[in-house]
């Protein structure tokens, strides 16, 4: 890395040094989202808390130990770990630039013994990964079990494990530290285009259980075994953990059975939606007409359910289960534009991005096509904040915006990606001309024309 670091201030409040160079996938990301683009930095957030201990192991340029103790009001001990010199020293930058001073950092990479290990570097920092063999000019490598005991760390509230794909031998060499403490632990199963469940099963054999993200707000749930083709970590925890986390509505233990919305609760969803309320009495008419087993209805009786405030996060990952599950079936009986929309919504909300994303889109192609939209449809809107907003142009408008805001948002991580599309579909004047203004996708596309030497 060569030149003044670039400063990015970011969601939560703090400031993060990185490279000065928009090939690196963290400062492009930084700067186009202003946060990382996964969907677990929003739950961190709501899991730091004052006084807690934590540890981040390939810590990167410091995202999660940055987030974790800004939201802890800088009331939080953090053992961030980072084997690349380089980003190491970044990290260093930004830990005196926020005056976090609970953080310490340890520069070495973390495995199943102790030694030296080859570091190969990328061009993008979060790719760089270690080696198999010992090597006497490579990094140094270290058990996690003698790291913590060195700095007499005897409990630890949550871990953070990316070390691209290296996962499983880092949890091999904290057996002693996992089996006398009881984190909640974060561990990346993608390394590239492979994904492995490797760590999952050795956390399951030392008493962890295996939990993934939902959304909206953010909670964990029992893992279904079944990995949505986006879902990039996933987490675990003993039941002493568990017990805590779902006492402050953070995670769901199981699934429990939950009634369903009736038809006049399936409506009142439908019609949060200001931009549909003018056809409201003929909506409520065709939701009372459908039969409560079809699976259309069960989709939005149960999403309701999820949705009603105070619902105990056992009953809300129930229902959530279960509006998935109806929503998805719905579409495969008949893949109209509200069967679409419901599918998509709902999946987002479940954790699936990829199968949201997939219905996004195919509203979005629906829509080319020239489908026609019955004025009675009861859509639900893909995105929480087209329940506030109507488009000028009408309902056509609105859905057309929101199929391509929702599959531009859901699709890819980052247009660093996808650059190309990014810039040749126009999307961001298409969303403007629609009246849809959205700074965040703007600044996207800017971005996007920006490294690739376009005019924006």
């Amino acid at each position: 890395m060569t030149g003044d670091p670039w400063f990015v201030p970011l969601a939560g409040g703090f400031t993060i040094a990185c490279p000065a160079n928009l090939d690196s996938l963290s400062t492009y990301v930084f700067l186009e989202q202003g946060d990382w683009f996964e969907d677990e930095a929003a739950f961190v957030r709501r899991l730091a808390e004052p006084g807690m201990r934590a540890l981040d192991i390939g810590s990167n340029l410091g995202f999660y130990t940055l987030a974790l103790a800004a939201a802890a009001g800088g009331d939080a001990d953090i053992l961030a770990i980072e084997p690349t010199p380089e980003v190491a020293a970044l990290l260093h930058l930004s830990v005196a630039a926020n005056g976090f001073s609970r953080i310490d950092v340890a520069e070495c990479a973390i495995g199943d013994r102790n030694g030296t290990i080859a570091l190969r570097r990328r061009v993008s920092s979060e790719l760089n990964s270690i080696g198999t063999d010992e090597t006497p000019d490579g990094v140094v490598l270290r058990r996690l079990d003698d790291v913590v005991a060195e700095r007499g760390m005897t409990s630890c509230d949550f871990m953070k494990i990316d070390v691209e794909g290296a996962e499983s031998r880092v949890i091999a060499g904290a057996s002693r530290f996992l089996a006398s403490t009881s984190p909640l632990i974060m561990f990346e199963i993608r390394d590239g285009e492979r994904t492995t469940l490797d760590a999952a099963n050795r956390l399951v054999e030392a008493d962890y259980a295996l939990y993934e993200l939902a959304m909206d707000p953010p909670m964990l749930v029992p893992f279904s075994g079944r990995l949505d083709a986006m879902r990039l970590n996933l987490f675990a925890c003993k039941a002493d953990r568990a017990e805590t986390l779902e006492a402050r509505g953070l995670l769901a233990r199981n699934f429990a059975l939950v009634a369903p919305a009736d038809h006049e609760g399936m409506a009142a969803l439908i019609l949060r939606a200001h931009a549909l309320r003018g056809n409201a009495d003929a909506i409520a008419r065709r939701i009372a007409a459908t039969p409560e087993d079809d699976p259309f209805a069960m989709a939005l009786g149960w999403f309701a359910a999820a949705e009603r405030p105070g619902v105990p996060p056992a009953q809300r990952a129930g229902a959530m289960r279960l509006a998935h599950a109806a929503s998805q079936a719905a579409v495969v009986a008949q893949p109209d534009l509200a069967r679409l929309c419901a599918a998509a919504r709902i999946a987002r909300s479940a954790g699936a991005r990829a199968v949201a994303a997939q219905a996004a889109r195919a509203v979005h192609d629906a829509l080319r096509s020239g489908v026609e939209i019955e004025a009675d449809l009861p859509l639900l809107p893909m995105l929480p904040a087209y329940e506030s907003w109507t488009a000028p142009g009408g309902i056509r408008d609105w859905l057309d915006a929101m199929s391509l805001e929702a599959t531009w948002r859901w699709a890819a991580f980052s247009d660093l990606f996808t650059p190309e599309s990014a810039m040749s579909e126009g999307r961001a004047a298409r969303l403007l001309s629609l009246g849809r203004d959205v700074p965040d996708l703007d600044r996207r596309w800017r971005l996007a024309a920006r490294r690739a030497g376009r005019p924006s």
